[in-house]
C-alpha cells in the first residue's frame, strides 16, 4: 500500500493517503496536456498579434478564436490523456479534460483581453504603425513566458509533492501555490525581467498607447502584467486540478479584487 502522511494536514483535509501510481499518472498527465493547450492558444494568440502588425490578418478578435488544428490536436490529448490515464479516478487534483480544456484556453482568452483591452480589432496595431506593432509583437510573446514558467513551476511542486506522498489533500496541493510565489531558481523573476527589457528596447513612448487594457499608463508595465498573469494562472490551475485557492490574494498579494 501507500505510505501515508497524516502530519500538517489541515481540517477540511478529506483523503490523508497518498495517490497510488494509477492516480499520481492520471493526474500529472492531465497537468501536462492542460499546460500544452494553455501554451499552445499563448502562441495562437501571439502569433494573431503578429500577423495582424504584419498585414496578414484583418480581425484578431476572430483570429485568436478561429478553429484552429493544433489547438485541436492539443485539446485531443488531453482528453486521450484522461481515457487512457485515469482508469482510477483520483481522490483529488482531478477536473475532467473538457473542464481543464476549457479553463486553459478560455484564461489564455482572457488574459489577452486583460492586457489589449475588450476590443482586439481596434486595439491590435496594424502594418501602418510598423513600430507600435513590432512592440505589441515583442509583448505578447514575452507575457506569455511568464505564463509558462508559472504553470512549469506548480506542475513540478505537483509532480514531486505526489510522488513523495507528501501532497495526500488538496489543501497540500494548494500549498504548490507557494513555490509559484517562492519562485525557485529565480526562473519567473527573469523572465519578468525581460518583458521590461522587451518593453524598453521595442516599445519607448508606444507603451501607454499600444496596451489598452488593464495595465494602461501603469509606471511599472512588466510587474502589472505579472500580476494579470499571476491572476490567470491561478484561476487556471483552480479549474484544471478542481482547487479554491483564493486568486485575488494570490495574484499581488492583497485583496483588492484585482482577480476577478
Amino acid at each position: 500500500g501507500n505510505e501515508r502522511d497524516y502530519d500538517g494536514c489541515s481540517a477540511d483535509c478529506t483523503i490523508e493517503r497518498g495517490q497510488t501510481v494509477v492516480q499520481q499518472k492520471c493526474i500529472n498527465g492531465l497537468n501536462k496536456a492542460g499546460t500544452k493547450v494553455s501554451k499552445t492558444q499563448g502562441k495562437i494568440n501571439a502569433s494573431c498579434i503578429k500577423n495582424t502588425g504584419k498585414g496578414r490578418e484583418s480581425t484578431p478578435a476572430n483570429c485568436v478564436v478561429a478553429d484552429n488544428p493544433r489547438l485541436n490536436k492539443a485539446k485531443a490529448k488531453t482528453t486521450a490523456t484522461a481515457q487512457r490515464n485515469c482508469t482510477e479516478t483520483p481522490d483529488f487534483g482531478y477536473a475532467s479534460a473538457a473542464a481543464i480544456n476549457d479553463a486553459a484556453s478560455g484564461q489564455e482568452l482572457t488574459l489577452l483581453a486583460d492586457v489589449f483591452g475588450a476590443n482586439l480589432n481596434t486595439s491590435v496595431l496594424s502594418e501602418v504603425d510598423q513600430v507600435g506593432a513590432y512592440c505589441q509583437a515583442a509583448v505578447a510573446k514575452t507575457y506569455e513566458k511568464i505564463m509558462a514558467a508559472k504553470l512549469k513551476v506548480f506542475v513540478k511542486c505537483k509532480k514531486a509533492g505526489l510522488k513523495s506522498y507528501h501532497i495526500n489533500s488538496r489543501a497540500r496541493l494548494e500549498e504548490c501555490f507557494d513555490e509559484i510565489a517562492a519562485d525557485p531558481g529565480s526562473k519567473i523573476a527573469k523572465t519578468i525581467a525581460k518583458l521590461d527589457k522587451t518593453m524598453d528596447r521595442k516599445c519607448g513612448a508606444y507603451l501607454v498607447d499600444a496596451f489598452p487594457g488593464a495595465c494602461e499608463g501603469q509606471g511599472e508595465f512588466a510587474q502589472c502584467v505579472d500580476t494579470l498573469v499571476g491572476c490567470r494562472a491561478c484561476l487556471m490551475i483552480n479549474a484544471m486540478d478542481d482547487l479554491s485557492k483564493d486568486c485575488d490574494g494570490f495574484d499581488d498579494g492583497t485583496l483588492n479584487a484585482s482577480c476577478q
